[in-house]
């Protein structure tokens, strides 16, 4: 009866756990990483302000595109590289769709603070 009572050694010396915060296991589990150690008033209206206007120059010229036939879009490019030009069929709805992206993120940086914003 004492050795069913009895508490084994091995249950005794366990090792201690260790967290997955602490070894960057999983991503629910993980600390946000800060870009900037303060955050100073401005930088959250500056990432408002930011992300509120990330997509206006994609917006106009996906505008441009669909209801102008490229005309505005036209000209900047024949002003900039000419009329023979490499690049002057490239499309600047794609660029600043892509430009958008970059500053809507930076953005979201500013405004939260962390860089823990992948999932969100």
């Amino acid at each position: 009866m004492n050795r069913i009572l009895a508490v084994p050694t091995r249950v005794l010396s366990r090792r201690t756990l260790v967290s997955s915060l602490e070894t960057g296991g999983h991503a629910h589990a993980r600390k946000p990483v800060a870009l900037f150690s303060a955050h100073p008033a401005y930088f959250r209206p500056l990432g408002l302000v930011l992300m509120a206007t990330a997509y206006i120059p994609a917006i106009y010229f996906y505008y441009d595109i669909t209801f102008n036939q490229r005309k505005a879009e036209t000209s900047i490019l024949v002003g900039l590289f000419g009329e023979e030009g490499f690049l002057r069929d490239l499309n600047l709805c794609v660029v600043f769709t892509l430009t958008g992206m970059v500053t809507f993120w930076a953005g979201r940086v500013l405004f939260f603070h962390n860089l823990n914003i992948w999932s969100a």
